[in-house]
């Protein structure tokens, strides 16, 4: 939190009993939207989710992820240790997309899977309708390009990925249980 009403995201570390707060990214998000925030086994990689983001007025609850790096002062003879991003900022293409309520990341730090709402009408006359999509990026170039991507009736709980994100555990909240996992 930098004071000025930016919410932001702070990577803890143990030490001893202790949890400390070791490296800070503020994110620029008010302080009452909910963020999803998935960290890689080893801490250099942080994924933050933003559901509620309005990208315009149009577009309220488009959602947007952001994904970060650990840069260690000797990695490529930077001054200082700090946190950059990875790739654009992605962003729902529809209002109510709801992009990064849920998201997973690779070791690597290379595979992304996120979840997003598609809503839909099965015809003119029927009501509006809405699925879950999880999709999953690989970062090629400090770009993330969309590789896949897969839809689930009921609402999706959590995720995990593989480091090449040919598999992706998916748990998704009212499936029967031959379909819990994907």
């Amino acid at each position: 939190y930098d004071g000025n009403g930016d919410g932001g995201t702070a990577v803890w570390k143990a030490k001893g009993k202790h949890l400390i707060v070791g490296r800070s990214i503020i994110t620029g998000y008010p302080d009452d939207d909910p963020v999803d925030v998935t960290l890689s086994h080893d801490g250099d990689f942080v994924v933050i989710g933003n559901p509620r983001h309005d990208e315009s007025s149009e577009k309220q609850n488009a959602g947007m992820v952001r994904v970060y790096r650990y840069k260690y002062k000797d990695d490529d003879d930077e001054d200082e240790d700090g946190w950059e991003e990875l790739g654009q900022e992605l962003v729902g293409e529809d209002a109510q997309s709801m992009i990064g309520s849920i998201t997973s990341i690779s070791k690597s730090g290379t595979t992304l899977a996120f979840s997003r709402r598609k809503s839909y009408t099965a015809d003119s006359d029927s009501e509006m309708m809405v699925m879950m999509v999880v999709e999953i990026y690989k970062l090629v170039s400090n770009r993330w390009l969309k590789k896949k991507s897969g839809e689930f009736s009921g609402s999706i709980t959590d995720m995990a990925i593989t480091d090449d994100g040919e598999f992706v555990a998916v748990g998704e909240e009212g499936a029967t249980a031959e379909n819990q996992v994907h």
